[in-house]
């Protein structure tokens, strides 16, 4: 495995990349080789993660409202046959 050196990184750069380290709880040597490999395409990601990502957008159910929701919505499962005269 290569190992290299990245000189004269700028204050706002360095400081952008420890923020993620510190959010991550990973090394900065870590956290650059992640982002490396997301900015290649060559990202690990499981699926777990991936969903995360999108959470706050499209909200989780537990089993409760999930029920509720079905109960809300049976009559859209029912067909009547006389819609189809």
């Amino acid at each position: 495995m290569k190992s290299i050196s990245i000189h004269k990184i700028d204050n706002q750069l360095m400081s952008l990349i420890q923020k993620k380290a510190q959010e991550k709880g990973l090394s900065l040597n870590k956290t650059i080789k992640l982002l490396l490999r997301e900015a290649l395409g060559l990202s690990q990601t499981s699926e777990v993660e991936k969903r995360k990502k999108f959470e706050e957008f499209s909200g989780l159910w537990n089993e409760e409202e999930f029920a509720e929701f079905n109960r809300h919505t049976a009559e859209f499962n029912r067909i009547d046959p006389q819609d189809w005269k």
